[in-house]
This record gives structure tokens, sequence and C-alpha cells, in this order.
């Protein structure tokens, strides 16, 4: 058993595995680029305080970055189509 791992627990001679408690990742939505942007300033204060490392702080900004684009892009192409629907009703 390596060092830092924890022992068993051990009631009454039997051996009960310890359970730490562990948290259900909160739902993150990406939806918006509002969304987008709330995780990017997210993913920033981690780096920033050290929680987790700057090449994963990084990582995970370039994929934000670039699904925020995608996010705009989308609303821009939906607009356009909008537009254009418009423009072929009134010609």
């Amino acid at each position: 058993m390596k060092r830092n791992q924890e022992l068993p627990e051990v009631i009454e001679g039997e051996h009960i595995p310890a359970r730490p408690h562990v948290l259900k990742p909160a739902t993150i939505r990406l939806n918006t680029i509002r969304d987008c942007r709330r995780e990017l300033a997210k993913v920033y204060c981690d780096a920033r305080q050290g929680r987790i490392e700057a090449a994963e702080g990084t990582k995970l900004a370039f994929m934000l970055t670039g699904l925020s684009k995608m996010i705009e892009v989308d609303i821009l192409e939906q607009r356009i189509q909008k537009l254009e629907r418009k423009s072929n009703g009134n010609a």
C-alpha cells in the first residue's frame, strides 16, 4: 500500500473501506457567448490561484475561445438567413 494512501477503517474486526465524499461536478452550460465568458473567467481565476496548472488553463481557455467563436458565427448565420428570407419575400 502506498504511504499516502489511507488505510481501511477497522470496526469490530471488519475492514470497511473509507468512502471519501465525492461532489458531483456541476453541469457547465456553454450555450451562449456569455456562458463561455463566465467559464473563461472561472478558468482564469483557477489558474491564477493555482487550483489548476497554467498549461491546463491555457488549453481550456483555447477551447472556450473556439467555442464562443462558433456560437458567434452561428448567431450571425441565423441572422443573415432571417434577413435573406425577409428580402426574398419582399422582392
